[in-house]
């Protein structure tokens, strides 16, 4: 990890909400699955620093490489699963250097600090990477709008 990474919110930076957004997009979605006004739309909406949607974002060397949101909610699953650690991801080369690890720490203390005590997440990529992190599965959905199974994880937050 780069000595100069930063992790900030979002709200602190809205002019790279059209930068973060296509990232996201690169990043997160198969191609036949990318809507970037839809990202854009989310991000724009994720511009809070106290209540939910929030953004982070991890800087380096003054660049945005990646980022994490917490969301009231991310799949049908009920009220009960909420909040949800969403979207996280990285430049691919920027990985394998703590960022994702840096981002997923801040976002479980905002959660913390915004009196949570669970996280919620779902992957279809990412079982590994999170059980590794204390998350555990909860079990399996299949969401129309990533079009794979998918693992639901929670994570109790201290």
């Amino acid at each position: 990890m780069g000595e100069s990474l930063e992790i900030a919110y979002l709200a602190d930076h809205p002019d790279w909400v059209p930068v973060v957004a296509l990232m996201h997009q690169l990043t997160m979605r198969m191609p036949s699955e990318r809507n970037y006004d839809h990202s854009l739309q989310m991000f724009a909406a994720r511009g809070n620093r106290d209540k939910l949607p929030i953004a982070l974002v991890a800087i380096e060397d003054s660049i945005p490489v990646g980022s994490v949101s917490l969301v009231q909610r991310q799949l049908n699953v009920g009220d009960a699963c909420s909040p949800w650690l969403a979207g996280l991801f990285v430049l691919a080369e920027y990985r394998k250097r703590g960022v994702a690890d840096a981002l997923m720490r801040e976002a479980e203390q905002l959660a913390v600090a915004l009196g949570h005590h669970r996280l919620y997440l779902f992957t279809h990529t990412a079982e590994l990477y999170y059980r590794k992190r204390d998350w555990e599965n909860i079990g399996t959905v299949h969401p129309p709008e990533v079009r794979h199974q998918s693992v639901v994880m929670q994570k109790h937050l201290r």
